[in-house]
């Protein structure tokens, strides 16, 4: 059993679009800048270690691998790379739900507080694209948990990090990276 950082939640369909047509892979780029950045706040933790992502397509109606359960069980930190599609994946949403259980069960106290579970949206898409659809209870929680500090990239979250990549604006995707690490390795619980 390991213990990782984070769990890096994306849809597999983000990640297909984020090849189309390159030789490089945006999501691909983003979680590895992300792992070392992590890695650096966190001496003796290489950067392979530090998270869990599944890289098999889950089918709806699929089993999860006893691979996933593992890595939502003992992952810290939930990052979701949300966009519509991700909000439209049956698979995405249970592992976003596996993390609020996680929360609500701390709450009532039966879930070790020293490894409080935190959830922190990243909007990959446009955020007004990403939420149309949503009810209003799970756009206000999206919304309460998103990273609003200095230093977060202008015009994000409206603006999202795939669209960055794509205009060519590394620094503010790597200014991103950079913010989410700190929260990733913090002991206080974000939710």
């Amino acid at each position: 059993m390991s213990n990782y950082r984070f769990f890096f939640s994306y849809s597999h369909l983000d990640h297909k679009n984020a090849q189309y047509g390159r030789e490089c892979n945006y999501l691909e780029d983003f979680f590895e800048e992300l792992c070392k950045h992590v890695s650096s706040n966190t001496p003796g933790e290489p950067a392979e270690s530090v998270a869990y992502r599944d890289q098999d397509r889950i089918q709806i109606g699929d089993y999860w691998s006893p691979n996933i359960i593992e890595g939502l069980k003992h992952s810290r930190v939930l990052v979701s790379m949300l966009s519509s599609t991700y909000l439209a994946s049956e698979s995405c949403g249970r592992e976003f739900q596996s993390f609020l259980q996680r929360f609500y069960l701390l709450q009532q106290g039966s879930f070790n507080p020293n490894a409080s579970p935190r959830i922190i949206p990243v909007f990959w898409g446009n955020s007004d694209n990403s939420l149309y659809d949503l009810d209003s209870d799970m756009t206000q929680l999206i919304k309460r948990l998103q990273l609003r500090q200095e230093g977060v990239p202008e015009g994000y979250p409206t603006t999202g990090l795939r669209q960055y990549y794509y205009l060519g604006k590394k620094t503010s995707c790597s200014q991103l990276g950079l913010l989410l690490a700190d929260r990733i390795v913090e002991r206080v619980p974000f939710f």
